[in-house]
């Protein structure tokens, strides 16, 4: 019997989670047309306005975190599209308002679940019955939500740390070992495991990573998910300067901060975007200045350790 093959288009986010998303549509609808792509939140826009809405039978956009703009964008965009259309994310929002709208349309899904990372979710919806996918997404839950109690999650970082040193491949890689490690990838997962420590304490000394009271400070990305262990279980904040992103990670006994830390970023810094997850904020800027640098480091250690900002 011949099947009638859809065309789809996935847009998902530009990490594990985001790929992970992908894996499970590939898994469901391998026998048809799929168009996959990657982005980071600031490019959503950018990357909505690039798809021929039209020539596809169904579109998914899975672990992207759209602000109102955005959300309005893709409003618009979606009004005269005939085919099907299906957002999940796990990312807290603020305001859903054009999401609200998308949801009361025909043919269209919003599935939003901040308990789980947008992979598991994913494989959930799409109602998925493969074993080694079902590890693999579990393993990329645990390192995406932070489960910080569970067995494997030493194990989930290290994932993460392979995914980073093959992104552009890992897709492909994965589906074409049947979302199974091989025996070369368990070596390399293997040797982020030896070589991290030894990363973290070089930085360390050249103070790329500084140690600050309730927080760790890393201008660096790599390795930052093995600091828990390092540093007996800190905050983390993230610098990439070359783009002015940050990236804060919170411990649970401090995930009460999360609102206080974000109204007062936005109060005093104005920055371009902002989001994130329960126990996660990422933050950017369209330029920030040394010395705002400087204040915002300052007052985010006292805002973690219960002091009051007074500048």
């Amino acid at each position: 019997m011949k099947v009638n093959k859809m065309k789809i288009y996935n847009l998902s986010h530009y990490d594990l989670d985001g790929f992970g998303c992908q894996l499970c549509v590939y898994e469901k609808f391998k026998n048809h047309n799929i168009n996959f792509k990657n982005c980071g939140y600031k490019n959503i826009i950018y990357e909505l306005n690039k798809i021929s809405f039209n020539e596809y039978d169904l579109i998914i956009i899975t672990d992207l975190n759209f602000d109102l703009n955005a959300q309005k964008h893709l409003y618009e965009k979606l009004k005269n599209f005939k085919g099907k259309f299906i957002y999940i994310d796990h990312h807290l929002y603020e305001n859903k308002e054009y999401l609200d709208k998308i949801k009361n349309e025909l043919n269209h899904k919003i599935i939003i679940d901040t308990s789980k990372s947008a992979t598991l979710k994913t494989y959930e919806i799409l109602k998925l019955d493969n074993n080694n996918l079902k590890n693999l997404c579990e393993i990329i839950d645990i390192y995406d939500v932070w489960r910080e109690e569970n067995p494997k999650f030493k194990l989930a970082n290290l994932v993460n740390d392979y995914f980073w040193s093959i992104s552009e491949d890992f897709r492909e890689k994965m589906i074409s070992q049947n979302y199974k490690f091989s025996q070369e990838d368990k070596e390399k997962i293997k040797y982020f495991k030896e070589y991290s420590k030894k990363y973290i304490e070089n930085n360390l000394k050249n103070g790329i990573i500084i140690e600050s009271p309730n927080l760790i400070i890393s201008f660096d990305f790599k390795y930052t998910n093995h600091f828990k262990e390092y540093f007996n279980n800190p905050n983390i904040l993230i610098c990439n300067l070359k783009n002015n992103k940050f990236s804060l990670r919170l411990k649970e006994e401090d995930s009460n901060k999360r609102d206080i830390i974000i109204d007062w970023i936005k109060k005093n810094f104005y920055p371009e975007t902002i989001g994130g997850h329960q126990l996660a904020i990422g933050f950017e800027f369209i330029k920030l200045e040394k010395n705002s640098l400087k204040i915002m480091l300052e007052g985010l250690v006292n805002i973690l350790n219960d002091k009051p900002n007074d500048f």
